[in-house]
């Protein structure tokens, strides 16, 4: 009687082992899903999906991103924005981060203006930040639609 008494402590052991594996597992494979869609560039932690502009561009968290590349964007904070097939327009005031996206930038007038960015995609390039005036100048010279105006950014 004793030894059945054994065995079934043992069975009762390697069960409770067993759910505390599985448990662990679990806990394991759902911690790593969590840290690998944190990473998706098309997913933010917010769960908030990008706005797709034109060029393979993406406005997300006040940012109009490149999709191939982080060297062609325009910088937080975005204000207002707009585009259409050839131009992507934008208006910007400045935060300055420790980022690593706003190194080499130069806000010739300060940081506590609005600039303005013009994206031009047949020539791949892009103009900013500008003060209003070489902005206007930039429309002018490349051809930007009058109709092309930029619209205010919707509270995130």
């Amino acid at each position: 009687m004793g030894l059945r008494r054994l065995s079934s402590i043992k069975k009762r052991i390697n069960i409770n082992v067993l759910k505390s594996i599985k448990l662990l597992i679990c806990l394991f494979v759902g911690f790593v899903g969590i840290l690998c869609v944190r990473k998706l560039p098309w997913i933010s932690p917010h769960g908030d999906a990008p706005d797709e502009l034109s060029g393979n561009y993406y406005y997300r968290q006040y940012r109009i991103l490149w999709h191939s590349s982080y060297k062609k964007f325009v910088p937080a904070e975005v204000i207002s924005y707009n585009y259409d097939k050839n131009f992507i327009l934008a208006a910007q005031k400045p935060i300055i981060s420790y980022d690593s996206l706003f190194k080499g930038i130069v806000y010739k007038d300060g940081t506590d203006r609005i600039y303005f960015w013009l994206i031009i995609h047949k020539e791949y390039l892009i103009l900013g930040p500008m003060i209003e005036e070489e902005y206007q100048e930039a429309r002018m010279k490349y051809g930007v639609p009058s109709d092309l105006k930029l619209k205010r950014v919707k509270a995130e």
